[in-house]
């Protein structure tokens, strides 16, 4: 059985960001809006 991965990456300010699924989920409206991640 394969495991659906849930991380969830993005590029701020040229450096690419790792989050893990928890963060990803709390935070997906933010993420989907764009914002840095120093607003959330």
């Amino acid at each position: 059985m394969a495991l659906t991965l849930t991380w969830t990456t993005s590029v701020e300010n040229g450096r690419k960001r790792v989050y893990c699924d928890a963060c990803s989920r709390q935070h997906l409206r933010s993420m989907e809006g764009k914002l840095d991640s120093e607003f959330w």
